[in-house]
């Protein structure tokens, strides 16, 4: 190109590679293993004809296996109003989820905080996401309970 035109980049593979950052397009990110495979091209202008797109492919190597885990808890009382999980993995980032929000809820889904909203089985789902060091974590559930509220005599 003549240097005036902005070159972009089109991920074809979005589950192996992606452009993640909208401010830098032309920095891949590795989400998995696979083939990576992304389009270049520099679009029209008031100057010149766009280029034709051109594929690019490599392969990503396997990456390496991710641990997650959330230690498990004991029975908590409602009246604490929330806990903090201990949570672990290999790269450092998490994924959180309650699977039974009438009982308990994650306001952040990045946050070990849980909220309590009712006495029950307090059920959470986490991983750990893909990064461009490791695989996405394999997927864990830990459960707890929520004693009641002590009613006062």
């Amino acid at each position: 190109t003549s240097g005036i035109n902005p070159i972009y980049s089109v991920p074809q593979t979005t589950s192996v590679c992606k452009f993640l950052d909208a401010t830098k397009p032309n920095t891949l990110t590795l989400l998995a293993a696979g083939t990576c495979t992304f389009e270049t091209y520099a679009p029209e202008s008031a100057s010149f004809t766009a280029s034709p797109r051109v594929a690019t492919s490599f392969t990503v190597q396997n990456l390496a296996q991710q641990t997650f885990t959330i230690s498990q808890l004991g029975s908590i009382p409602f009246e604490k109003g929330g806990t903090a999980l201990s949570v672990g993995s290999s790269s450092g980032r998490r994924i959180l989820s309650s699977l039974t929000t009438g009982v308990c809820r994650v306001p952040d889904e990045s946050s070990p905080n849980v909220t309590f909203i009712s006495s029950g089985t307090c059920t959470i789902e986490g991983y750990a996401p893909a990064s461009g060091t490791y695989d996405r974590s394999p997927t864990v559930r830990m459960s707890f309970a929520i004693l009641p509220k002590k009613s006062k005599s």
